[in-house]
């Protein structure tokens, strides 16, 4: 009973800092060493389920400016972006919903853009860690593949202030980035106020070979650039009294865009496209927690309220002909709140928690030429609510823990509104994880589980987006699809580890498996003479594959790598399979990679005044293969990344960061075929090298 008190003290103290309890409540299992908080591989040795720690010093050695950038180089996902809808990112070769990204526990809506897209554009310095978490559960569900816990850093109430600069080069773009934070207070109150400008440039250089049924090729070049100004405002506020702590978490987000690109074909200009987009979010965020003492447990709440806008304006201005104007005004308003009971009983941990949240969604379209302009509006609403109830119990053994039994239970509930039509989904989802310590240095760790996964509010909206030159079963209008039905997922997972080094170093191998009913993909269709590529039901889905891991300090490899020096790589081998009921054929899921692998080498010696690390991250050749009417496949090269930071005065760094150094570039090539015509497109993006240098003072 002793043990388990002192587990949940430390458990719900997290808690209180907004971190979700399948994230923290493990790292205490055995809650008189320290170690297990302080060391990112312990703490994933004596987790319940199967969970990576990135620390502040892992952060600093994946060399992203921002937290989206950070999200993209994490080793085990790929595909990562960094767009205006906010961070993203994809894991086990599925492109579509399969990481679901938290801030500071908080599970996203289904537009779920809006938090990440404030935090997302912080500077990587304003992370305390990251936490990626596989298998299933009560608390996260099973429909993601990996959870992506984002923990933001808590104000502390000794005085401190830092200002950061860095500035570079995206290709022969520059790039800007100014971040000032004030903090401090006073006894049982704390805050910080960081202000951070980004002044982003990228680089647009794109080529591109066509071929239509009429036998005609022709190639195109686009060269341009997509400038970026951002304000991001997002002061924090502690408050304590004894137990009970409140934080409390303003965010004003400001973002004004430009694009300007101009396409060539032989040489000659055939059209200039100018896009300017403006958006603003502003959200609050409290989150309270409390004891009880007539449970002997903790109750945490949280609320949060946003309220977002955003325009676009593109014009295409062809060479010959008439222009084309395209406007959307979209306005979306969120309010999302939980409440959590966490209590410890004998050898169990207890947890009780309801999420819900509203989300309204307008969109107005205006598309046309410059003299003739249609108008659509859309509006969308959806309201979800969750109860859950999970049961972490330990035991077995001399100490106590040879065992982690999670069961738990998840109910969601879900309406949707779009135009006229209405749905609802009902889900129930049971899981099972165990954890098994059956040596001195080895751990087993296995999962199953089953859910429902409802399509998003983009997947159900009918607005289409016209593409943005020719219109081809390659590069086609964009829409959504009312009658969308939820997935119906079942999953299950098991894995191994061996611990080494004192247990500062890990091997590791996963084998998962999982089956989709009703699975969703794009398809396209001919619509009064265009082509339109909406999300659909293709089918019943599986997809299943090998992760094998590996991280390594100088202790577990004595006289291999030098002293302070790390080695983390990870390798995913995935695998996916189809029975397309349109097609009546079985074949591979769209956008299968071979593989997907990452490297990395971080020399930190304790004390040294210089460090530096380098990454390397391969994916292999992406395939799409949708019998006779889709062949596709995509080669995005081997990226290397490096970076060196020297250490000028106490408090005081600078750091020289290099990315993409051999230049990769996405390469594709597509064909696609309808009856007896044939469409071609190849061509390749990117490739464009960054040098970021950043000042970095604190005292």
């Amino acid at each position: 009973m002793m043990r388990a008190r002192a587990h949940l003290g430390s458990l719900l103290a997290a808690l209180a800092a907004g971190l979700p309890v399948g994230a923290l409540a493990d790292t205490e299992l055995k809650a008189i060493e320290v170690e297990a908080v302080l060391d990112a591989v312990a703490e994933q040795r004596y987790a319940a389920g199967q969970k990576v720690v990135f620390d502040r010093e892992d952060i600093a050695s994946l060399g992203g400016l921002s937290v989206s950038e950070v999200l993209r180089k994490l080793p085990g996902l790929e595909r990562g972006a960094d767009g205006m809808e906010g961070a993203s990112a994809s894991a086990r070769g599925m492109a579509r919903d399969s990481v679901l990204i938290l801030v500071n526990g908080e599970r996203p809506t289904a537009s779920g853009r809006h938090a990440l897209t404030v935090v997302g554009r912080l500077p990587a310095g304003e992370l305390e860690r990251v936490e990626l978490m596989r298998g299933g559960s009560a608390e996260f569900g099973v429909t993601a593949e990996v959870v992506v816990n984002l923990v933001v850093r808590a104000p502390q109430a000794k005085p401190s202030r830092s200002l950061k600069a860095t500035v570079g080069l995206r290709g022969d773009e520059p790039n800007l980035q100014l971040t000032g934070s004030v903090e401090g207070g006073v006894a049982e109150r704390a805050w910080t106020l960081p202000l951070t400008f980004n002044r982003h440039r990228m680089p647009v250089d794109q080529q591109r070979m066509r071929g239509d049924p009429a036998g005609v090729v022709a190639d195109e070049r686009t060269l341009g650039s997509y400038r970026v100004d951002e304000l991001i405002l997002s002061p924090r506020l502690s408050l304590k009294d004894g137990e009970r702590r409140l934080t409390v978490w303003p965010s004003l987000y400001l973002n004004n865009g430009w694009r300007r690109q101009q396409l060539s074909a032989g040489g000659v200009d055939t059209r200039v496209d100018r896009e300017r987009s403006d958006m603003r979010i502003a959200r609050l965020r409290a989150d309270a927690s409390m004891p009880l003492a007539s449970v002997d447990g903790r109750l945490g709440l949280r609320l949060a309220v946003m309220d977002g806008d955003r325009r676009t304006d593109t014009r295409r201005l062809p060479a010959v002909g008439t222009a084309a104007v395209e406007a959307l005004e979209r306005s979306e308003r969120e309010l999302t709140g939980s409440a959590r009971l966490d209590r410890a009983v004998g050898a169990h941990l207890l947890t009780w928690a309801l999420e819900g949240a509203v989300l309204s969604r307008k969109d107005a379209q205006e598309a046309g030429s410059a003299t003739v302009l249609a108008l659509r509006r859309h509006d969308l609403r959806e309201t979800s609510a969750a109860a859950w109830f999970q049961d972490e119990w330990t035991f077995g053994g001399a100490d106590g823990d040879t065992f982690t039994l999670t069961s738990g239970l998840r109910v969601d509930g879900l309406r949707q509104r779009s135009g006229g039509g209405q749905r609802h989904t009902e889900a129930v989802s049971p899981s099972l994880a165990l954890r098994w310590a059956f040596a001195p240095a080895w751990v087993l760790r296995t999962s199953v589980g089953s859910g429902l996964r409802a399509p998003k509010l983009d997947e159900l909206s009918p607005v289409v987006t016209r593409s943005a030159g020719v219109n081809t079963p390659l590069e086609p209008d964009l829409g959504g699809r009312p009658g969308l039905a939820a997935e119906r997922i079942q999953r299950f997972e098991i894995g191994v580890e061996r611990y080494l080094g004192g247990e500062r170093s890990v091997l590791g191998a996963n084998a998962y498996f999982r089956r989709t009913a009703d699975f969703i993909e794009r398809t396209l269709a001919d619509e009064a003479g265009r082509w339109v590529e909406r999300p659909a039901n293709v089918g019943d889905a599986r997809h299943w594959g090998v992760e094998l891991s590996v991280r390594l300090d100088s202790a577990a490899l004595a006289g291999t790598l030098p002293a302070g020096g790390s080695l983390r790589a990870t390798l995913t081998l995935p695998r996916a399979e189809v029975d397309d009921a349109r097609l009546g054929v079985r074949r591979i899921a769209n956008d299968t990679p071979r593989h997907v692998s990452s490297l990395g080498y971080e020399h930190a010696p304790s004390g040294a005044a210089l460090r530096y690390g380098v990454q390397l991250r391969h994916t292999g050749t992406v395939r799409t293969a949708r019998a006779s009417e889709l062949q596709g496949t995509n080669r995005s090269g081997t990226r290397i990344d490096v970076h060196v930071t020297r250490q000028l005065a106490p408090g005081v760094d600078l750091r020289l960061a290099g990315e993409n150094l051999l230049g990769a570039r996405d390469r594709h090539a597509r064909v696609a075929r309808d009856d007896d015509r044939r469409w071609q497109l190849a061509g390749r993006d990117g490739g464009d090298r960054t040098w970021l240098l950043t000042l970095e003072g604190k005292w």
